[in-house]
């Protein structure tokens, strides 16, 4: 019988996407501006199940496994976050090595957060600097900008003009950012689940009327493959609230955390590998609490989220 050569079998590193990885880009895994962590998960994509938007702060849990060095962990999106920002701000590279760098808590596998990651800590219910409460009462933020781990695509090989993406505390919003990031904060997590490819992310099914819904199964949300409109902020809502469609009639607009979920920081225009999505700009079901006549969007090109006054764009409706 033959014996396998051990060196020939598949892993992570070896520059190959294999069954049981999302990504491989070899030697590149897990550096500074890869999409590619050094586990073969994509971080441009969401890993974590749906969340809601607003009233999560039962979710949290504080603890401090070493004296002085405090944690706070998020149940539902396993991910454990760094209490104390670093002492000084930094720019983007600085604070990629940071976190790389890090040993704290008795643990060495800190790493930049994701936008998806920095957004799951957000209240969208309240407006301006709306952490919540566990996050934004143990770790201190104040109204600064927090760094991600990802380079904008478009400028991914163009050192002059790199982009990166960060995340602005003082209204939520997440952008990229010339010139290799800003000058500002960084903050550590560590991801304590282990993630794995889904043999199939989004699921087609056709309805009696032959439309057809999209299951995300890893969010276990189901989407209309229609997009809608364009349209403004209000009739975008009625027509989510009043749709039948694939045999269903409880579709509305979906929240800021819903339509993100979507994106995939690792592609561009369009930004997300939902199957036939275009690269237009989207409304979620949400009004700004400070500026009440400003209305939240998602940017499918780039996978930007910002508000503003209503426009005519287009809506994706969801369903639970």
């Amino acid at each position: 019988m033959d014996i396998p050569d051990n060196d020939l079998l598949p892993f992570c590193g070896d520059g190959f996407t294999d069954a049981n990885e999302q990504c491989d880009e070899g030697l590149n895994n897990g550096v500074a501006g890869s999409y590619c962590s050094d586990q073969c998960v994509n971080l441009g994509e969401q890993q974590h199940p749906a969340i809601a938007d607003t009233g999560r702060t039962d979710d949290f849990e504080i603890t401090t496994p070493i004296a002085g060095e405090t944690v706070v962990t998020d149940l539902v999106t396993n991910l454990m976050w760094q209490q104390m920002t670093s002492n000084s701000s930094s720019l983007w590279q600085g604070a990629f090595d940071y976190c790389e760098n890090l040993t704290y808590a008795g643990f060495n596998d800190w790493h930049l957060p994701t936008p998806h990651e920095i957004s799951s800590l957000v209240d969208y219910g309240i407006s301006h600097s709306a952490l919540y409460e566990p996050i934004s009462s143990s770790m201190g933020w104040d109204n600064g900008n927090l760094l991600s781990a990802l380079v904008y695509l478009p400028t991914i090989n163009d050192d002059y003009n790199l982009n990166t993406w960060f995340f602005q505390l003082y209204n939520s919003r997440v952008f990229p950012s010339w010139g290799g990031g800003l000058d500002d904060t960084a903050i550590c997590v560590r991801r304590l689940a282990e993630t794995y490819p889904l043999a199939v992310r989004y699921e087609e099914q056709a309805g009696s009327d032959s439309k057809i819904v999209v299951k995300d199964n890893r969010t276990n949300l189901y989407w209309t493959k229609e997009d809608f409109g364009p349209a403004d902020f209000d009739t975008a809502q009625t027509i989510c609230a009043d749709l039948n469609y694939g045999d269903y009639d409880d579709w509305e607009a979906p929240s800021v955390v819903d339509l993100l979920s979507l994106i995939d920081y690792s592609h561009y225009d369009p930004a997300s590998t939902f199957p036939g999505i275009s690269s237009n700009v989207f409304w979620t079901n949400l009004t700004d609490s400070y500026h009440t006549n400003y209305q939240w969007y998602v940017d499918m090109m780039s996978g930007t989220l910002d508000y503003q006054p209503t426009e005519n764009y287009f809506v994706r409706c969801v369903r639970r």
